[in-house]
């Protein structure tokens, strides 16, 4: 009983960037067939997974180079593939859902925020180096720091984030 109450007060507290996620990221990808259902959690979260594939390909192409994504109650990971790097992916992407639960509404503004100051005040990458980014590489076991060789491309641009 006392799991479903938390479950409740965590789902609300996440409504409005619920809405949010789901309106302009999850329902127009799975309605293009850009995305399928892969399973639920125990947390309310439900995973996706993605397919470059669709008929809808500007938007999809908007996201094809990312990984993946941990938006509130939904992680969406390329691939069903099950390797050790995706198993990484998913745990990075489930962290983000949780840092989620634990911060509200206030996760987008803080991690803006905190993308936005690293930019102007500091000299480390504002991806790279953003704490939430960090938490979650570091409970998926993946590399937490990068030397600023690597935040360049191969085009010789600086990259922002990856």
């Amino acid at each position: 009983m006392r799991s479903k109450f938390i479950r409740s007060i965590l789902f609300a507290w996440l409504l409005p960037a619920t809405i949010i996620g789901w309106v302009f990221y999850v329902l127009p990808l799975w309605m293009v067939g850009a995305i399928k259902k892969k399973a639920s959690s125990e947390f309310l979260i439900a995973e996706f997974a993605l397919n470059a594939a669709s008929r809808f390909t500007w938007y999809v192409k908007a996201w094809e180079n990312w990984a993946g994504w941990g938006g509130p109650c939904v992680i969406i990971c390329k691939g069903l593939e099950a390797t050790e790097a995706s198993a990484k992916i998913r745990r990075h992407e489930f962290e983000h859902c949780f840092q989620q639960f634990r911060l509200g509404v206030f996760f987008y503004p803080y991690y803006a925020l905190a993308w936005l100051w690293i930019l102007a005040f500091t000299r480390r990458h504002p991806y790279l180096d953003n704490p939430l980014e960090v938490s979650a590489r570091r409970a998926a076991g993946q590399p937490v720091n990068f030397s600023r060789e690597s935040w360049v491309g191969e085009d010789g641009k600086r990259i922002l984030w990856r």
